[in-house]
Parts: structure tokens; sequence; C-alpha cells
């Protein structure tokens, strides 16, 4: 269950629910930023509200906003892992990403702790093509993040849930020009 949600919005995507939400236009901001988002997340752990679940809508459009604030702190770095951002630490920009990612989730436990708050991350999925140990490949779906900060979900997380679509045949017309073919069936 998710009791009284407050939606943290950063993909723009809830408009069209009618749920409680922190979107851009609610923090007067042209669009999200890294910095919008920490302090929303203050405001939920330092105010008084009846909110007892938080959703943030996505986690990995928060990594892609630490990953331009990075850069915006690192003038003329051409990505967040540009190798003048390297010269400042050992890892460079990877490093400040899992140490701005570890902040987040320091006050998410914080929520979970102090204000008793279920926490709901949704994230959007990727296919990775793994080998088995006797060389089989395979897909597998992983959160479309980097590897370290997927992993730290991973590792923060009580549960990982995917949601799927549910395909199915539909047949058109009958006899020898009868057509099947696979639909969408939405998401289970």
């Amino acid at each position: 269950q998710m009791p009284e949600p407050i939606f943290i919005d950063i993909e723009e995507g809830t408009n069209f629910l009618n749920i409680n939400r922190i979107n851009k236009e609610a923090i007067g901001a042209e669009e999200w930023t890294y910095t919008h988002v920490l302090s929303v997340l203050q405001d939920i752990l330092t105010q008084d509200h009846q909110f007892k679940t938080l959703v943030v809508d996505s986690i990995d459009w928060l990594e892609t906003l630490i990953q331009s604030h990075i850069m915006n702190e690192n003038p003329g770095a051409k990505s967040y892992l540009d190798a003048k951002i390297k010269a400042l630490s050992f890892g460079g920009g990877g490093v400040f990403l899992q140490r701005y990612m570890k902040d987040v989730f320091d006050i998410l436990d914080e929520l979970r702790h102090k204000k008793k708050m279920h926490i709901v991350l949704i994230a959007h999925t990727k296919k990775k093509n793994e080998m088995d140990v006797q060389g089989a490949s395979f897909d597998k779906s992983v959160l479309k993040m980097t590897e370290k900060s997927e992993g730290l979900c991973i590792e923060w997380a009580d549960f990982i849930l995917f949601a799927k679509n549910r395909p199915y045949t539909v047949t058109e017309g009958e006899g020898q020009s009868a057509r099947t073919r696979a639909v969408d069936g939405g998401r289970i």
C-alpha cells in the first residue's frame, strides 16, 4: 500500500492523475535541478504534513539531474566524466555522482525513520545482455542508470519490482484472409 502519497514529479508525467504532486510549477522553476530536488526533500523532512508515502518519479531522471549538476560545477566539462573532473578526484565525476546519490539516499533514510514515510522510487529499465557461467547469453532488465547508481538503488531498496506489458493476440478477418497480430495489453 501507498497511503497518503506525495509525488516528486521530476518527469512531469503525472499531470493526468488525481494525486498530490510537487512539479516544477510548484517550486517556481522552468526546469528541475538536483538542488531543487534536495530542497524539496529537506522541506518534506522538516515541515509538518499529512503525507505517509513519498514517490520519486523517477530516480533515473534524478541521476541525470545530478550529472548536469556536476557539469555545472565544472565549467568546460563535456560530460560528467570529463577529464577535468577526473583531475579533482580519483574516479572523477563518477565519484561525485555516487556522493550526490548517497546524499539523496541519506535524506530518504531520514524520511523513513524520522517521518515514518514509505519511499517509492520509480525507475525506467533497459535490457542488458549477460552471459551465464556456462556461456549462454540472455537479456535481463536493469535500471536505466549507471551501474554504480543502480547498485546503490538496489542496495538501498527493500523491494525491486518490475511492471511489464502483457501482450495478447487478436485475429481479424475469417478463413484464409484471417490475420493474427500481437497487441500491447497494457501494464500488469
